[in-house]
Parts: structure tokens; sequence; C-alpha cells
């Protein structure tokens, strides 16, 4: 059990990571991070991570894509 909460802990933090980083690169208009890796990162289990970037950050919450 220890295990896999320590796995979606650090999942989590990786999307949320990402999802930062690609925020700031968007600011800065410089080449990004593909919409697959962050779906791909949602998909092994970062979804919460991602979810509190684009709150926090507002970032790309205009997209239906990443909202379902």
């Amino acid at each position: 059990m220890k295990v896999l909460l320590l796995y979606f802990f650090i999942v989590n933090n990786i999307a949320f990571i990402l999802a930062a980083y690609d925020k700031y690169l968007a600011v800065k208009h410089k080449r990004r991070i593909t919409e697959n890796t962050l779906f791909s990162i949602t998909a092994i289990g970062g979804c919460v991570g991602l979810l509190l970037a684009m709150l926090l950050f507002r970032h790309k919450t205009i997209k239906s894509s990443f909202l379902f």
C-alpha cells in the first residue's frame, strides 16, 4: 500500500511540474511539452497533479480535451 501511495505521489508531482513548466514555456513563447506527453502522464496516474496545476496556473483550461 505504501508503495502505491508513493507511486501516485511521485507521478502527480511530475505531472504538476510538467504542467508548470509547460505554462512557463508558453509564456516565453518557446517550444512546449506535447499534449501527448501530458495525456500520458495523466493516464498513468497523474490526473490530480495536472488538475491542480491547471487550476493554479490557469493553464490549458480552455481546451475541452484537457477538461475531460
